[in-house]
């Protein structure tokens, strides 16, 4: 009896450390696909296989699409869940083939297949394929060509144009040097019950064209000489703004007041401006060959910014072997705990190796702290994509300019906050 008992509490002691050791989630690493993104904190992948949905937090993945992608001409892929994640959106584009499906989430079946040549042709001899195609809400879509912008109800089929017809314009100007500079509704952004987008319609005209909002009732030029950036919230908006003639300027836009507000007067460095996961605004400045550059955090809500010395090389990294530095992408940053993270890239040219050595790094507003996020050889271009609660990373390894496909990693933000401490 008395044995009996000490194996029984064996027994139960073994089961309680066991359920109170929490098992560390094995993140994806060198998966090859053909396109990635986030949406919420899933993360949207395709492969030659087929679409999946892969969940972080719990290391489940999920196939969406089951399918060849191989056997197809397919060389660049978007997906966009619907608002209850009950139906999907997939958009390909090939050397030749343009398409956009909705499918259902649970069944893999196909919903609806849409005639994409009805929305490109007789707009002449340069004609963009549909490259932007989200949900309104779970019945509606917007999609775009670039030079059409359409509201269609996917249930009853019933389709809108948003922006006036382009055709007088398209058809007439040269198909090679003017219509590929045209737009009627680029980086289409839904904020409350409208959309907003850039467009440029004039042919032979100096800068930036203009932003437009438009719905089903049709569509009103809201900003002129302007470039639509990013969406803050439903109610604010990122744009440039060419002030003088080579000068653009940074501004945030307040849709209910109709005002804006300078951001910076300074040229962002390379991709511009992001949105963090807490809405802070984020971007570096500084001279692009100078190797010394400046991250900056503003709050759209304060209208106040934060300026931090992020990277000086010849402080930071002295070595006699390199010749030139320059600067390489701003690739977002990440909160947590009023400390802020900024992801960025340099090149530094070896004079021993004859070539542009690429490092990718990581910049802590809190410890001032300055880290390579890891070694990626002579990868021919990596990117970082934060997910939109700042707690993972997806990286994108491509090798080579020109392929279709890429290695990509997930890495967790708190692997790299231990390590910036």
């Amino acid at each position: 009896m008395k044995k009996s008992s000490c194996v029984l509490l064996c027994l139960i002691l073994i089961f309680f450390i066991g359920c109170g050791h929490k098992r560390e989630i094995e993140l994806p690493k060198d998966v090859r696909a053909i396109s990635t993104k986030w949406q919420d904190d899933h993360l949207l992948y395709a492969t030659s296989n087929g679409i999946f949905t892969y969940s972080p937090a719990d290391g489940k993945t999920e196939n969406l699409m089951s399918d060849d992608i191989s056997k197809k001409d397919i060389n660049w892929l978007d997906c966009n869940l619907s608002p209850d994640k009950s139906k999907y959106i997939v958009i390909t584009m090939g050397h030749y083939d343009n398409t956009v499906e909705i499918r259902d989430s649970e069944t893999d079946q196909s919903i609806l297949q849409l005639n994409v040549d009805k929305y490109r042709e007789g707009v002449g001899g340069y004609s963009p394929p549909v490259g932007q195609a989200e949900w309104l809400d779970n019945d509606n879509i917007f999609l775009s060509t670039e030079f059409r912008l359409f509201i269609i109800n996917i249930k009853t089929g019933d389709e809108v144009q948003v922006t006036e017809e382009c055709s007088p314009i398209t058809t007439k100007v040269s198909q090679n040097t003017e219509a590929p500079y045209l737009s009627w509704a680029f980086n289409v952004k839904k904020m409350g019950d409208r959309l907003y987008y850039y467009s440029k319609r004039k042919p032979k005209t100096p800068g930036v064209g203009s932003i437009y909002y438009g719905d089903k009732t049709g569509e009103h030029e809201l900003l002129r000489n302007a470039w639509l950036l990013l969406a803050v919230d439903d109610r604010r908006f990122v744009y440039l703004k060419e002030t003088k003639p080579d000068v653009t300027e940074t501004f945030l836009y307040d849709i209910s007041t109709g005002s804006s507000s300078l951001i910076t007067a300074e040229r962002c460095l390379e991709e511009g401006i992001f949105r963090t996961n807490k809405g802070k605004l984020v971007f570096m400045t500084g001279d692009v060959t100078g190797g010394i550059y400046q991250g900056v955090v503003y709050n759209p809500d304060t209208r106040q910014s934060q300026v931090f010395d992020i990277y000086n090389g010849e402080r930071d990294f002295p070595d006699e072997d390199i010749d030139k530095r320059q600067f390489g992408h701003f690739m977002g940053a990440f909160e947590q705990d009023e400390e802020c993270v900024f992801l960025f890239s340099v090149e530094n040219y070896s004079k021993s190796q004859g070539k542009y050595i690429k490092d990718y790094l990581a910049y802590s507003t809190k410890s001032n702290k300055l880290i390579e996020v890891d070694d990626y050889g002579d990868t021919w271009l990596v990117n970082m994509n934060i997910s939109p609660s700042g707690e993972y990373i997806i990286v994108t390894k491509h090798n080579q300019p020109g392929d279709d496909d890429f290695l990509f990693d997930v890495l967790k933000s708190d692997n790299l906050l231990m390590r910036l401490q």
